[in-house]
């Protein structure tokens, strides 16, 4: 067995041991249509029982996901960016805000871009800023158009929430010129890592949030996340976005608080 295999169950132990379970979640980015790979993807989450967000880029597209979604019960949709198509100049970060003066105006190319994804199975009304990148002008303006999250890369502006934000902190691919597999080993030590940090700190509760990448995957990838799937399985619990930041879905009844224990 591969030493970071058992460095994970050794750390997965000690948390049985405490009489904690670790928090996870798991988003996916970058969803345009029904494809195959979306539906490999759908099925991972459905054979281990695991609930996904996944973050849509909104399009004409979108509409051919109805009826999939339909069929998942586990998955979720949150709006991914405003048109995830690159606007930065050269030399600047990547980014499809557009080039508009003002909050209002802003505000309303969100609006517009949700609106999109209107009519969609389970839809949050979380914000994913393409490539991850939120500024502040960005953060406001999805907080006008009454969007009530925000979703992120915890090593993205970690201070900046001006409304409720939930990160992911494992990413599966590497992103240069072309994406790739991050590796077994680097993303099953950063696991344990975020795990043990933790455990030691007493953080039972704070979430741990899996990317992945459906259209970007090789077989390496697929490998790792069903087989990172199962492993968490028994020892650990997978929530959904939902849960977690305490949302309701678009056409759901409101959540009722649960009694003070």
């Amino acid at each position: 067995m591969p030493l970071s295999r058992m460095l994970l169950r050794l750390e997965l132990a000690l948390w049985r041991r405490a009489g904690r379970r670790p928090v996870l979640w798991w988003r996916d980015d970058d969803a345009r249509a029904d494809t195959p790979a979306l539906r490999r993807l759908l099925a991972l989450s459905g054979r281990h029982a695991a609930p996904v967000t996944l973050g849509v880029i909104p399009g004409a597209e979108v509409a051919s996901l109805a009826a999939l979604l339909a069929t998942a019960p586990l998955a979720a949709v949150a709006q991914h960016g405003i048109t995830h198509r690159n606007t930065a100049l050269p030399g600047e970060p990547a980014s499809d805000v557009p080039r508009v003066t003002g909050l209002a105006s802003l505000a309303a190319e969100v609006g517009r871009a949700a609106a999109m994804l209107d009519g969609l199975p389970n839809r949050l009304p979380v914000f994913i800023p393409a490539w991850n990148r939120l500024t502040p002008a960005l953060a406001a303006a999805v907080a006008k158009a009454g969007v009530a999250a925000l979703s992120g890369h915890a090593r993205h502006a970690p201070g900046l929430a001006p409304l409720p934000r939930l990160d992911v902190h494992l990413d599966l691919m590497r992103w240069g010129a072309e994406p790739r597999f991050r590796g077994r080993l680097r993303l099953t030590m950063r696991l344990v890592a975020l795990l043990r940090e933790r455990r030691r700190e007493g953080r039972w509760q704070a979430p741990i949030g899996i990317l992945t990448h459906h259209l970007a995957h090789d077989e390496a990838a697929w490998r790792y996340l069903d087989g990172l799937l199962a492993a968490l399985r028994p020892h650990a619990t997978i929530q959904p976005l939902a849960t977690l930041l305490d949302l309701c879905p678009a056409g759901a009844a409101p959540r009722i608080p649960a009694a003070a224990a």
